[in-house]
């Protein structure tokens, strides 16, 4: 609005104002960088065209922080816009320069350096006081030192935890005020103090907290790093197998907010607890300033990156079974346009029906250990085509009817011969070759409800499922 209104009064300074502010709120809020990076070079244009130098240095500031995460290389080099800087006595852009030369540093793991850009940011953050830049500054001086504390001495350690505590007050005030910008970087440091100082059920839950609270306000790229630190506190208690919950949820917030070279990293890594993802094409898509990615699969149909992404995370956060198995089953009902759905697990050697869902219902059956075979004795009847659960049991093979009563090989089944149902999936869960579950989903009210993409979709969250109910049954 200030931009328009810039324009339209013809004072195309405080236009470009407008402009460089918005390059740094859409940095901070998590925009995809690919749109951010496009959106750059419009402002950068604007800016140039009325020579607004200021302005000019502090979006190349942040432009260089954006490729970098990329992985992208600039045109002109670091060196010689810090000169530019310089020259035109930008301490502005110098000290953004330095806020986001630390978070980059801080990213890839090269902790020391990142203090000595923090260090050389907090000697010029007086030129940023009142912008968003200048918590950012905060927030990431405490991770900083968080990483760097067991190395250092005694009378360091004293020193850094007076600066935490100073630091973290101010957060504080920020998020009382503020909540939805500061209550996941409160909690995350927070987790990062009760880590350092050996309180590992608060460190626990404080690392959830933060990434739910990134979640709710959409801050995906604090998301993926409250994520991280998370698998990182796991590792550390030698729990490779949540860590790799944590892993999985950071590497799609990463992706998502297209920090490709930050991808990299931690495929670099952990190369043992991701997979690597460089075989994958993905387009970027602008919309209304939200990115829709897409990732293409061996059956040429486009996937909702985004659909898949949310949905695996809320799969992988969450540890408790019964709660796994009801947010599983409403997210799959959802995301394959099911009407009912069941989920059918192993149990002391014979396959059961845990969990229980339908579109029409809020809620979910869970942990009810139903047998999938009734038998005449028990007076049971079939809740669904137990001949299709059979045959992907033996076989491990997904089984998609268009119309069940009418075509295929089970017609003959109880369920389906008394039922008549339209449309039916079933496919298996897999995890490092053992078929650990089934999803069986129906939709009687459309032929062909269940196409091509939808079954791709679920192909793709199949692997997170079954990883989640082991680490589950585990906790």
């Amino acid at each position: 609005e200030g931009y328009k209104v810039g324009l339209q009064s013809g004072n195309l300074q405080w236009t470009g104002y407008n402009r460089m502010f918005q390059t740094i709120t859409y940095f901070f809020q998590g925009m995809n960088l690919n749109n951010l990076l496009e959106d750059i070079g419009k402002s950068l244009h604007f800016c140039e065209q009325t020579k607004n130098f200021w302005a000019i240095d502090i979006i190349i500031a942040n432009k260089i922080a954006i490729l970098n995460l990329m992985g992208e290389e600039d045109d002109v080099s670091e060196e010689l816009h810090l000169e530019n800087f310089h020259s035109r006595k930008s301490m502005a852009a110098l000290c953004e320069f330095y806020v986001l030369k630390a978070q980059t540093l801080y990213l890839y793991g090269l902790y020391s350096e990142a203090l000595e850009a923090s260090d050389r940011a907090a000697e010029l953050i007086d030129y940023l006081m009142g912008h968003i830049s200048s918590a950012h500054y905060h927030f990431y001086r405490c991770l900083i030192l968080t990483a760097l504390y067991s190395e250092v001495s005694e009378s360091e350690r004293k020193d850094y935890w007076e600066q935490l505590e100073a630091n973290q007050k101010q957060i504080k005030i920020w998020a009382d005020n503020c909540w939805g910008s500061f209550a996941h970087k409160f909690s995350l440091v927070g987790a990062e103090m009760a880590r350092i100082s050996g309180r590992d059920l608060e460190a626990m839950d404080l690392y959830d907290r933060a990434i739910a609270e990134a979640r709710e306000d959409d801050f995906i790229q604090n998301e993926a790093l409250a994520a991280e630190l998370a698998a990182k506190f796991w590792l550390g208690k030698d729990k490779e197998e949540f860590a790799q919950i944590y892993l999985t949820k950071a590497h799609y917030g990463y992706q998502y907010w297209g920090a490709k070279r930050k991808v990299e990293s931690l495929e670099e890594k952990y190369p043992q607890l991701i997979a690597r993802t460089s075989g994958k094409t993905t387009t970027q898509t602008k919309v209304n300033r939200t990115t829709t990615a897409t990732t293409s699969n061996n059956l040429g149909e486009t996937l909702d990156l985004a659909t898949v992404m949310k949905a695996s995370q809320a799969i992988s956060g969450e540890i408790v079974l019964s709660r796994l198995l009801e947010r599983l089953m409403k997210i799959a009902i959802e995301n394959a346009g099911a009407q009912k759905g069941f989920l059918i697990l192993e149990k002391g050697g014979n396959w059961a029906l845990e969990a229980e869902g339908s579109v029409n219902e809020d809620e979910v059956s869970v942990l009810q250990s139903l047998p999938l075979n009734p038998t005449a004795a028990s007076g049971g009847t079939p809740l669904l085509a137990c001949a299709i659960a059979n045959y992907v049991i033996r076989t491990q093979e997904n089984v998609v009817l268009n119309n069940a009563a009418v075509e295929g090989q089970f017609t003959r089944d109880p369920y389906i011969a008394a039922t008549q149902p339209k449309s039916i999936l079933c496919t298996p869960l897999l995890h490092q070759g053992k078929l650990t579950g089934l999803l069986y989903l129906e939709n009687n009210l459309t032929e062909g409800a269940f196409t091509t993409d939808r079954l791709e979709l679920l192909k793709l969250l199949s692997a997170q499922i079954a990883i989640s109910i082991e680490n589950a049954q585990l906790y």
